[in-house]
């Protein structure tokens, strides 16, 4: 089956706050279905059968220009010592005004705008990227409303906090749902 293609972009708020990789929780979960037995699968018996993450999921994780920018500005040298470590495991660093569609809007349009119009691009049919899932790492709420109203129009993107990691289930359905498209069996995510 084809790999699903997840986005991961951190705002200076997550970084700011109780980090953990997105990229890193998503590769640590456990992944099954239920399976029929059999060469030809006539049997009525099902057996589990797991998937490993990275066969499920390709994801890339990206920290904006900006965002380093904001970071850099701070005094604590923890977030500093997280972003370096997310470009040394491969996270990759956007200038978000030199994407095509958010320097339409200028510099002086709010960084939260620019995020959620850089994250619409990635999952847009339009794009060479062309991504299944963009999700925003941000401990803002107003960020993460405006993301579930554009998923409420069908845009296929996520704001997620560092509380919906544990204590929620949001990103848990969304990573099923998104495995789940083109299989013949149900993917469940262990908890």
């Amino acid at each position: 089956m084809e790999k699903r293609k997840i986005a991961v972009i951190y705002d200076t708020s997550y970084l700011m706050g109780e980090f953990q990789s997105i990229k890193k929780f998503i590769m640590s979960r456990r992944f099954s279905s239920k399976e029929k037995q059999g060469l030809l699968g006539f049997l009525k018996a099902r057996q589990t059968v797991y998937y490993d993450p990275s066969n499920l999921f390709v994801v890339a994780e990206v920290v904006p220009t900006e965002v380093i920018g904001e970071i850099d500005a701070q005094i604590a040298i923890g977030p500093q010592k997280l972003v370096a470590d997310l470009l040394q495991d491969g996270a990759l660093r956007v200038d978000l005004m030199q994407d095509t569609v958010v320097s339409t809007m200028g510099p002086e349009a709010e960084f939260e705008k620019q995020l959620s119009l850089y994250a619409e691009r990635l999952v847009s049919f339009m794009t060479l990227e062309n991504y299944d899932l963009a999700i925003i790492a941000t401990e803002e709420d107003e960020l993460v409303a405006h993301l579930a109203e554009m998923a409420a129009r069908g845009k296929a993107v996520l704001g997620v906090k560092s509380e919906h990691l544990a204590r929620t289930r949001i990103l848990h359905d969304k990573l099923t749902e998104i495995a789940n498209r083109g299989r013949p069996s149900e993917v469940v995510m262990e908890n």
